[in-house]
Order: C-alpha cells, then structure tokens, then sequence
C-alpha cells in the first residue's frame, strides 16, 4: 500500500499549511464528529455553497434538523444557526461552512438540506417559553400551534442580523436575537430573548435553555450537556437550575412577569450563552484557549 505522506511530506501544500500533522489531526477531529460530520465538500454533485462576507446570509427552506419551516442563518463569523419558525425555537447550530443550496436551487428542489459545516449540534425540541404552577410540573411536549403561539416573521437589524418576533399564549411578545461571541479560539453564540407585555396574573413564566440525557453543573454557572455543549442563563429571576423533565433532566430558569400595581415583576436582560464543545482540563488546553474560555 503506497504511503500517504511520500518521504514525510503531504501532496497537498494547501491544506493545513502542507504540515501533515495538523491534516492527521484534521481527519482525526473530523472522524471524531461522527454522525454530527457534515458531508465533505466535493463528495456527491457539484455544490452552491451559500458564503456570508459581511453580513448574514439568510436561507428559508427545508432544513435537516429544523423542518420544512426553516429559517437558516450564516453569520460572516462562521458560526451558524436554523430557526424552526414551526415551533419557534433553535433548531441546530453548527460551525464553519453554512450551506449547500443545490438540492433547492438545481432540479425539482425537493426534500431536506443539511448543514455544510460541522460540529452539528441539535438543540432541545419544544417550546423554549412555558407557564408553570410550579418548577415541578412538566414541559408542555405540544408544539407550538396547539398551544397557542403565534409567529410574526423576523426583523433585519444592523448589518441585516435578524430577531426573530413571535407572540406566547398570554399576549407576551418575544424578539430573539443572536450574536456570534467572537476573539475566542471558537466563537460561540450569545442568545438574547426580549420579552415584553402579557397578562400581569397567572401562572409563572420560565424558560427552558437546555435539555439532554445528562447535565452536569460546572463552575460559574454553567452547564455541560451530553458532553457536547455548555450553557449559561444571566438574567432571569433567578440562576439557571437543574430540574428533572419527563425526557430527562433540564436547565431552565424562571422568568417572571410584568405585575400591575407595581409588584416584582420581569427580569430584565435575559441572556443565554451557547458553546459547543465540552469542557476540557486545564491541562488539555493551550493558554490561548484557557484565556478564552475563562471569559
């Protein structure tokens, strides 16, 4: 069997500077991704990969892992995210290359696109707003329709970034936006869902930022899910909480309402903060990575 690096050296002089260790490393991390590995580019018919430069490219189609619904957004930092505008939640975020727009844009255009990139990270299925009695009770499982949200399209911002707008059962009115955190070594995301008005009396509103099959608590408030993501609520009133769900266990965080006649009311400046990856020891981690992450 010929070797693949003739004489220690790689053929391809343009792919990771030439240096073969850091291809190794690259196929390696590559495998590693397993089912979440995008298709490798050149693999299957020739591709229309959509490329945001300086501002967000938007893609409403049917996307693989955010329904026939979907609203895919490509920021210029490379990081990336599918609405689900069926059931008014993230869908998938994932990083590097955005999309491939040929199965839509060439021939019939039927069925499911997935995402270019990799690190694939589907997000909690479910609404991500719920009136509870009490912490103790159950995640409505009922999508969106049927318990009486409604979605009101989004609007484009500075540098045509989008909130999504879309009303909960009470009349309260949700504008989510999301910001790339980039000057890391891996930007990540950073999930602003602003709430106002809805009925001053009922049950309690909370907001459910994570589920999975195993959350672990980390330092300073985070949460590692699955061992493929971390997440951290500011805001809200109070700290985002461990809770057991019908599906396994969940991290949400109450988020209170607007109160007549001057009562604790609302938190304000709800934040959720996204990182794909699990955290990794001290010792795994360069001091360029330990810098940013400590951030």
């Amino acid at each position: 069997m010929p070797t693949i690096f003739p004489e220690g050296k790689s053929p391809l002089t343009e792919v990771e500077r030439g240096d073969p260790q850091r291809q190794v490393a690259a196929m390696w991390a590559f495998l590693s991704d397993g089912e979440r590995a995008a298709t490798p580019v050149g693999v299957g018919g020739e591709p229309i990969e959509l490329v945001a430069s300086k501002e967000p490219v938007l893609y409403r189609n049917f996307i693989e892992g955010a329904g026939p619904r979907a609203i895919g957004v490509g920021y210029p930092e490379r990081v990336n995210l599918a609405f689900d505008a069926e059931n008014l939640r993230p869908a998938i975020i994932w990083r590097g290359a955005f999309i491939d727009a040929a199965r839509h844009w060439v021939g019939r255009g039927s069925g499911f696109q997935g995402p270019l990139g990799d690190e694939i990270l589907p997000m909690p299925q479910g609404v991500t707003f719920a009136e509870l009695e009490s912490p103790a009770d159950a995640w409505p499982t009922q999508g969106a329709i049927e318990l009486g949200l409604h979605f009101r399209g989004y609007r484009l911002g500075e540098n045509r970034r989008p909130t999504f707008l879309y009303d909960l059962p009470d009349g309260t009115r949700v504008a989510e936006s999301y910001r790339p955190i980039t000057g890391q070594v891996r930007p990540d995301f950073e999930r602003r869902p602003g709430l106002t008005g809805g009925k001053p009396d009922g049950g309690e509103l909370y907001f459910r930022a994570a589920a999975g099959k195993q959350i672990k608590p980390l330092a300073d408030d985070w949460f590692e899910i699955d061992g493929l993501w971390r997440v951290r609520i500011v805001g809200g009133a109070g700290k985002g909480e461990r809770r057991s769900g019908a599906a396994g266990p969940e991290v949400s965080v109450r988020v209170g309402r607007e109160r007549a006649g001057g009562g604790p009311g609302r938190a304000e400046g709800l934040v959720e903060r996204l990182k794909v990856g699990p955290a990794k020891k001290a010792d795994d981690l360069s001091g360029e990575e330990i810098a940013a992450l400590s951030k």
